[in-house]
């Protein structure tokens, strides 16, 4: 199947958000907190990113089963790929990377220390070590290999409209059980719903449909609509949720980052001229790579965000992309990124 460029280069955009948002260069700005339009405010309503990454992943996973492939097996070599990322980086991150200053400077065996707690601390709760691994962002590898087995199941069965009624199922728990929470309709459950297949299996499921159909040029203006209603329907709750139930102005999910993943989806797949980019889009290829790896820099230019917040995130974004260009040509550390 031939590449779409456009993906690719909203793939780049996708990771860069990503990191802006783990970063937010405006956190320590002193007049974002209560405002819905402050500038942290609006980065963290910009949830285009990880529904993208699960619609995306279930568009070209459904082109597989469109093209003859076995559902099972398709499924069965995304998810061991996944699998080794996900083990690969869950090891990585386990040494105090963040304390790597302070290591140079009293020895290598102070790491023991916060290993050791770091150790103490994943033993006490296995459940999480289980779907986020040893950093809270791998949680995203979790969900898609849980998104990918269910929806070959389903797949499989020949009941593409009972997983599309799963799938909707699943986001609306979701809500209840975190955004929604307080609300009267909330649920307060041990256990958070961003982890698993509540929020992704949705995206990914509209994914799955669109590869039924060829993208076309009109898929532009319609996702651009969607995305457009989508945050203006964000702001809306997000701002009623925090009025009324003290919720976060950053909430991850809500009714309207559907709206925005599912037409973001769409604007990518129609292939726009002003989207397709042969330098952005090879970057874009690397995206499971830099997603993994930015918390990392992310981590380490940290004590720099209050002093030079623009730089630091070029800094990183910089250092992530060529980290992962370098390692994807390593024939072992490939399999980690790309």
């Amino acid at each position: 199947m031939k590449r779409i460029e456009s993906v690719d280069t909203v793939r780049f955009l996708a990771v860069c958000s990503v990191v802006a948002h783990h970063f937010n260069p405006f956190y320590f700005s002193g007049w974002e907190q209560g405002r819905l339009f402050s500038p942290a405010s609006v980065l963290g309503q910009i949830r285009f990113a990880v529904p993208f990454f699960f619609a995306i992943s279930g568009y070209f996973w459904g082109t597989k089963i469109n093209s003859g492939e076995d559902a099972f097996h398709a499924s069965a070599r995304m998810i061991q790929r996944i699998a080794l990322i996900f083990a690969g980086w869950s090891a990585f991150y386990f040494f105090p990377y963040e304390d790597l200053p302070y290591v140079i400077k009293q020895g290598w065996v102070n790491p023991l220390k916060p290993m050791n707690r770091r150790l103490l601390d994943l033993a006490s709760d296995p459940v999480r070590l289980v779907f986020e691994g040893t950093r809270g962002h791998l949680w995203f590898l979790v969900a898609l290999m849980l998104c990918v087995a269910i929806s070959s199941c389903f797949v499989a069965a020949r009941r593409p409209y009972a997983l599309a009624a799963l799938s909707a199922v699943l986001y609306l728990l979701g809500l209840m059980a975190k955004a929604y929470a307080n609300t009267p309709v909330g649920l307060h459950i041990p256990f958070d719903t961003r982890d698993g297949p509540f929020f992704g299996m949705l995206f990914f499921c509209w994914g799955c449909l669109l590869s039924k159909k060829t993208p076309v040029p009109g898929w532009l203006w319609q996702g651009a609509a969607m995305v457009a209603a989508g945050c203006a329907l964000r702001f809306g709750e997000v701002y009623l949720l925090h009025a009324f139930f003290h919720r976060s102005l950053e909430e991850e999910y809500v009714l309207g980052t559907v709206l925005v993943g599912f037409g973001v989806t769409l604007v990518a797949l129609s292939n726009p001229v002003f989207l397709r980019s042969r330098v952005l889009g090879e970057i874009g290829k690397l995206a499971l790579g830099i997603y993994a790896l930015q918390l990392l820099f992310v981590g380490l230019f940290k004590p720099i965000k209050t002093v030079c917040p623009a730089g630091g995130f070029l800094a990183i974004l910089l250092l992530t992309v060529l980290s992962v260009y370098f390692m994807a040509k390593n024939k072992v550390l490939r399999y980690f990124v790309a």
